[in-house]
């Protein structure tokens, strides 16, 4: 038998899952699912109240939340991840991240 932390943690992983797959949604995609899964007129209600909506139905309502669950899910990214070794030295690092910056330099037309 699972542990409650377990349940709790599976439960918490589920509703970021969910929340991802409504934020990669147009505000068309959520209306049409406002609309089967709540049954409200969703045509003046903005994308990020359909969200939240949502979100919230998807935690009991089982046919939402699997529609949701086989949903591809948007990550936007708004920062780099830079990795270094913990052995290098720090010029060593330095160059890395130099190197780095290049090439998103280079990416951007600005090189």
């Amino acid at each position: 038998m699972p542990s409650k932390s377990r349940d709790k943690q599976d439960r918490k992983s589920l509703v970021i899952t969910q929340r991802l797959a409504l934020r990669g949604k147009k505000v068309e995609e959520l209306r049409e699912l406002a609309d089967r899964h709540l049954g409200i007129d969703p045509s003046e209600t903005s994308a990020q109240e359909l969200r939240e909506k949502l979100s919230r139905a998807a935690e009991y309502k089982p046919s939402l939340s699997e529609e949701l669950g086989e949903s591809p899910i948007s990550l936007k990214p708004s920062f780099y991840l830079m990795m270094a070794k913990v052995e290098s030295s720090a010029s060593a690092m330095w160059k890395e991240a130099n190197k780095y910056d290049y090439y998103t330099r280079l990416r951007s037309g600005d090189v």
